[in-house]
């Protein structure tokens, strides 16, 4: 966890090209891994099933991982500027954990549009509307002393404090992220909108990172645990997901997933059991 580090005064010197490759890998596989998900929102047409809450504490504790990374980061980035031509693309290597925060943050917020633009009825589009302009304004405040790090006035060390709490804010988010999404599934008893292979391959990871930081960089206890949690929510999410769709099937319902399917009055099988006894505070998630 970024949090439990201080400043970065200097850059990384002569990274082996295998862990350079496996920074930009990373990087990399943090936005392939949300293909699937947005393949099964778009060819349904359907967020249904997926919590907004989830959605949103996503958003902002991604958000907040970018601001404490770029803040600590911060003193690296005039070295980037001087010294020979090439030192700006050799430094490259020291922002590698940065680009990953960023490229996660900007390949998951999409989800929340989503959500929104497949919702229907007014109530639940002006709840998501509301919780859009939360994480807006939240994310904007947080992130202003990140650019003033940044900035050719601004340092690491003037920020640093507010870096921790961040990252101290971000660890709580995590842990706590999927807490709703659990909830959804349960009560629609499915998966709706989730996709099982965007959250298998993220936990997968997770889980090699988590080991790699126990057993090969024996890293505290505060910058491992917050992540392990995290994805054992991920795969909490699919067990219980997995669970309902698999009992349903088994009761021999085909084709196509019907907790993706409109309510049509009249139609009991085109909800999911669960459908009816969430009420609107499941919707409104």
């Amino acid at each position: 966890m970024a949090a439990a580090l201080g400043c970065l005064n200097s850059l990384v010197e002569d990274l082996p090209p295998s862990l350079y490759a496996f920074g930009v890998g990373s990087v990399l596989l943090v936005v392939l891994n949300q293909v699937p998900q947005y393949r099964k929102i778009l060819h349904s047409r359907s967020a249904e099933g997926l919590s907004s809450i989830t959605l949103g504490i996503g958003n902002v504790s991604s958000a907040f991982n970018v601001v404490n990374l770029t803040i600590l980061h911060a003193n690296q980035v005039p070295l980037c500027f001087t010294g020979d031509a090439g030192a700006f693309f050799r430094c490259q290597a020291s922002f590698l954990v940065l680009y990953s925060a960023i490229a996660g943050f900007a390949a998951c917020a999409p989800f929340y549009f989503l959500k929104v633009a497949f919702s229907s009825g007014v109530r639940k589009r002006r709840s998501l509307a509301f919780g859009l302009w939360a994480q807006v304004g939240v994310i904007s405040l947080a992130s202003v002393p990140a650019l003033v790090a940044v900035s050719p006035w601004g340092t690491c060390q003037r920020f640093r404090d507010y870096a921790n709490v961040v990252g101290f804010l971000n660890t709580v988010l995590l842990c706590c992220q999927y807490v709703p999404q659990i909830y959804v599934c349960y009560a629609r008893k499915g998966s709706g909108a989730v996709s099982y292979m965007t959250l298998g391959f993220d936990a997968l990871g997770g889980y090699a990172m988590v080991l790699y930081k126990v057993f090969a960089t024996h890293e505290r206890l505060s910058s491992w645990l917050p992540y392990l949690i995290f994805h054992s929510s991920e795969l909490a999410v699919i067990a219980v997901a997995f669970w309902f769709d698999f009992t349903r099937k088994g009761k021999g319902a085909r084709g196509r997933d019907k907790t993706l399917l409109p309510y049509e009055p009249g139609t009991v099988e085109a909800h999911s059991p669960g459908d009816h006894e969430a009420g609107d505070w499941h919707e409104a998630m």
